[in-house]
Protein backbone atom coordinates (compact mmCIF):
# COMPACT_ATOMS: atom_id res chain seq x y z
CA UNK A 1 0.00 0.00 0.00
CA UNK A 2 1.51 3.32 -0.78
CA UNK A 3 2.18 6.05 1.78
CA UNK A 4 -0.37 8.55 -0.35
CA UNK A 5 -2.89 5.34 0.50
CA UNK A 6 -2.15 5.11 4.09
CA UNK A 7 -2.15 8.77 4.63
CA UNK A 8 -5.67 9.24 3.40
CA UNK A 9 -6.94 6.39 5.55
CA UNK A 10 -5.82 8.24 8.59
CA UNK A 11 -6.86 11.14 7.88
CA UNK A 12 -10.51 9.61 7.73
CA UNK A 13 -9.76 7.82 10.90
CA UNK A 14 -8.88 11.27 12.55
CA UNK A 15 -11.34 12.92 11.28
CA UNK A 16 -14.40 10.18 12.02
CA UNK A 17 -12.35 9.92 15.92
CA UNK A 18 -12.89 14.25 16.07
CA UNK A 19 -16.35 13.53 14.84
CA UNK A 20 -16.93 11.23 17.78
CA UNK A 21 -15.44 13.74 19.93
CA UNK A 22 -17.71 16.52 19.26
CA UNK A 23 -21.07 14.36 19.45
CA UNK A 24 -19.33 13.49 23.19
CA UNK A 25 -18.53 17.00 24.24
CA UNK A 26 -22.00 18.46 23.12
CA UNK A 27 -23.48 16.85 26.25
CA UNK A 28 -23.20 18.92 29.36
CA UNK A 29 -20.14 19.04 31.47
CA UNK A 30 -22.63 18.89 34.43
CA UNK A 31 -23.00 14.87 33.76
CA UNK A 32 -25.56 12.68 35.51
CA UNK A 33 -27.24 14.16 38.70
CA UNK A 34 -25.24 15.44 41.73
CA UNK A 35 -24.80 14.25 45.04
CA UNK A 36 -27.64 16.13 46.64
CA UNK A 37 -29.81 15.24 43.72
CA UNK A 38 -28.91 11.64 44.49
CA UNK A 39 -30.11 11.84 47.80
CA UNK A 40 -33.52 14.09 46.45
CA UNK A 41 -34.29 11.31 44.27
CA UNK A 42 -34.01 8.94 47.08
CA UNK A 43 -36.24 10.69 49.70
CA UNK A 44 -38.79 11.54 46.71
CA UNK A 45 -39.50 8.38 46.30
CA UNK A 46 -39.69 7.09 49.73
CA UNK A 47 -41.78 9.78 50.60
CA UNK A 48 -44.35 8.77 47.92
CA UNK A 49 -43.40 4.79 48.76
CA UNK A 50 -43.95 5.17 52.42
CA UNK A 51 -47.81 6.32 51.98
CA UNK A 52 -48.22 3.57 49.97
CA UNK A 53 -47.36 0.91 52.81
CA UNK A 54 -43.79 0.01 50.48
CA UNK A 55 -40.37 -0.01 52.70
CA UNK A 56 -37.52 2.59 51.77
CA UNK A 57 -35.47 2.01 48.75
CA UNK A 58 -31.83 1.97 48.73
CA UNK A 59 -29.37 3.56 46.79
CA UNK A 60 -27.81 1.78 44.01
CA UNK A 61 -24.37 2.80 42.60
CA UNK A 62 -24.43 -0.21 39.85
CA UNK A 63 -28.06 0.73 38.97
CA UNK A 64 -27.22 4.17 38.52
CA UNK A 65 -24.20 3.53 36.20
CA UNK A 66 -26.86 1.83 34.04
CA UNK A 67 -28.71 4.61 33.87
CA UNK A 68 -25.61 6.76 32.86
CA UNK A 69 -24.86 4.59 30.44
CA UNK A 70 -28.70 4.54 29.05
CA UNK A 71 -28.68 8.52 29.21
CA UNK A 72 -25.96 8.69 27.43
CA UNK A 73 -26.63 6.49 24.77
CA UNK A 74 -29.84 8.41 23.95
CA UNK A 75 -28.39 11.92 23.96
CA UNK A 76 -25.49 10.02 21.48
CA UNK A 77 -28.33 8.59 19.44
CA UNK A 78 -30.38 12.13 19.73
CA UNK A 79 -33.39 10.96 16.90
CA UNK A 80 -36.63 10.62 17.52
CA UNK A 81 -35.70 10.31 21.52
CA UNK A 82 -39.82 9.44 22.50
CA UNK A 83 -39.67 6.72 19.71
CA UNK A 84 -36.39 5.25 21.33
CA UNK A 85 -37.22 5.19 24.87
CA UNK A 86 -40.69 3.21 24.03
CA UNK A 87 -39.01 0.45 21.74
CA UNK A 88 -36.06 0.09 24.03
CA UNK A 89 -37.84 0.71 27.31
CA UNK A 90 -37.02 -2.16 30.30
CA UNK A 91 -39.29 -3.21 32.63
CA UNK A 92 -37.36 -1.92 35.46
CA UNK A 93 -36.87 1.51 33.79
CA UNK A 94 -38.97 4.69 34.23
CA UNK A 95 -37.90 7.19 31.82
CA UNK A 96 -38.47 11.20 31.11
CA UNK A 97 -37.37 13.49 28.18
CA UNK A 98 -37.79 17.36 27.57
CA UNK A 99 -36.69 20.39 25.48
CA UNK A 100 -35.61 22.07 28.95
CA UNK A 101 -34.25 21.26 32.81
CA UNK A 102 -36.76 19.89 34.97
CA UNK A 103 -35.83 19.07 38.68
CA UNK A 104 -35.15 15.68 39.59
CA UNK A 105 -38.19 15.83 42.42
CA UNK A 106 -40.33 16.94 40.02
CA UNK A 107 -39.72 14.52 37.54
CA UNK A 108 -40.37 11.65 40.22
CA UNK A 109 -43.43 13.59 40.67
CA UNK A 110 -44.48 13.60 36.94
CA UNK A 111 -43.97 9.81 37.06
CA UNK A 112 -46.18 9.81 40.36
CA UNK A 113 -49.21 11.52 38.88
CA UNK A 114 -49.45 9.06 35.89
CA UNK A 115 -51.88 7.02 38.71
CA UNK A 116 -54.11 9.20 39.61
CA UNK A 117 -56.69 7.33 37.81
CA UNK A 118 -55.15 4.09 38.93
CA UNK A 119 -57.68 1.27 39.65
CA UNK A 120 -56.19 -0.50 42.82
CA UNK A 121 -56.95 -4.72 43.69
CA UNK A 122 -56.69 -5.36 39.79
CA UNK A 123 -54.07 -5.97 37.41
CA UNK A 124 -53.63 -2.59 36.12
CA UNK A 125 -50.86 -1.66 33.48
CA UNK A 126 -52.04 1.24 32.66
CA UNK A 127 -49.73 3.47 34.76
CA UNK A 128 -45.97 1.82 35.27
CA UNK A 129 -44.13 5.09 36.29
CA UNK A 130 -46.78 5.31 38.84
CA UNK A 131 -46.67 1.57 40.00
CA UNK A 132 -42.86 0.82 39.21
CA UNK A 133 -42.50 3.64 42.09
CA UNK A 134 -44.24 2.69 44.81
CA UNK A 135 -44.02 -1.41 44.20
CA UNK A 136 -43.49 -3.25 46.97
CA UNK A 137 -40.94 -6.15 46.40
CA UNK A 138 -38.60 -3.05 44.60
CA UNK A 139 -35.25 -2.76 46.92
CA UNK A 140 -33.10 -0.83 45.15
CA UNK A 141 -33.11 2.69 42.91
CA UNK A 142 -30.11 4.56 40.42
CA UNK A 143 -30.86 7.47 38.53
CA UNK A 144 -28.87 9.23 36.27
CA UNK A 145 -29.30 12.52 33.70
CA UNK A 146 -27.87 14.50 31.07
CA UNK A 147 -28.54 16.96 28.23
CA UNK A 148 -27.52 18.37 25.10
CA UNK A 149 -28.52 21.22 23.06
CA UNK A 150 -31.93 19.57 22.32
CA UNK A 151 -32.49 17.28 24.77
CA UNK A 152 -32.67 16.94 28.63
CA UNK A 153 -33.05 12.89 29.89
CA UNK A 154 -33.40 11.41 33.44
CA UNK A 155 -33.33 7.28 33.65
CA UNK A 156 -34.49 5.88 36.84
CA UNK A 157 -33.83 2.09 37.61
CA UNK A 158 -35.11 -0.53 40.18
CA UNK A 159 -34.19 -3.68 41.23
CA UNK A 160 -35.59 -6.22 41.37
CA UNK A 161 -38.36 -5.01 38.69
CA UNK A 162 -41.97 -4.27 39.20
CA UNK A 163 -45.26 -4.65 36.96
CA UNK A 164 -45.16 -8.44 36.64
CA UNK A 165 -48.12 -9.68 35.90
CA UNK A 166 -50.33 -10.78 38.18
CA UNK A 167 -48.93 -9.63 41.51
CA UNK A 168 -49.73 -6.40 41.52
CA UNK A 169 -52.24 -6.88 44.11
CA UNK A 170 -49.56 -7.60 46.43
CA UNK A 171 -47.52 -5.09 45.39
CA UNK A 172 -49.49 -1.82 44.66
CA UNK A 173 -51.45 -0.43 47.36
CA UNK A 174 -54.08 2.68 47.72
CA UNK A 175 -52.15 5.20 49.68
CA UNK A 176 -53.06 5.54 53.35
CA UNK A 177 -54.31 8.75 52.81
CA UNK A 178 -55.08 11.14 50.14
CA UNK A 179 -50.90 12.53 48.54
CA UNK A 180 -51.25 15.93 47.65
CA UNK A 181 -48.71 16.66 45.53
CA UNK A 182 -47.10 20.46 45.88
CA UNK A 183 -46.31 21.89 43.08
CA UNK A 184 -44.67 24.54 45.30
CA UNK A 185 -42.63 21.90 46.91
CA UNK A 186 -39.95 21.87 43.47
CA UNK A 187 -39.01 25.81 44.11
CA UNK A 188 -37.85 24.71 47.40
CA UNK A 189 -37.08 21.12 47.94
CA UNK A 190 -33.54 22.17 45.60
CA UNK A 191 -32.18 24.07 48.74
CA UNK A 192 -31.77 20.85 50.92
CA UNK A 193 -28.95 19.75 50.99
CA UNK A 194 -27.69 16.08 51.39
CA UNK A 195 -27.06 16.36 55.14
CA UNK A 196 -30.38 17.27 55.77
CA UNK A 197 -31.98 14.25 53.81
CA UNK A 198 -29.62 11.74 55.40
CA UNK A 199 -30.53 12.32 58.48
CA UNK A 200 -34.00 10.17 57.70
CA UNK A 201 -31.57 7.23 56.48
CA UNK A 202 -29.12 4.96 57.69
CA UNK A 203 -25.41 4.99 55.93
CA UNK A 204 -26.76 1.62 54.49
CA UNK A 205 -29.32 3.00 52.35
CA UNK A 206 -26.32 3.69 49.86
CA UNK A 207 -25.62 -0.20 48.49
CA UNK A 208 -22.80 -1.41 46.21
Amino acid sequence: MSNFHITVIESFAFLWKLSLWFCVADLKSEAFITENDKWIALDSHNKLRSMHYADALLWSNQLEKAAEDRVSALLFQNQNMESQLVASKSNNENSFVSNTHVGVSKVIKYWYKKGENYTYNENDHSAPSFTQIIWKDTKYVGCAANSNDQNYVVICYYEPPGNNDNIFQRNVFPPMAPVVIEESEDEIYPFLTKKIIRKRYNQKQIAK
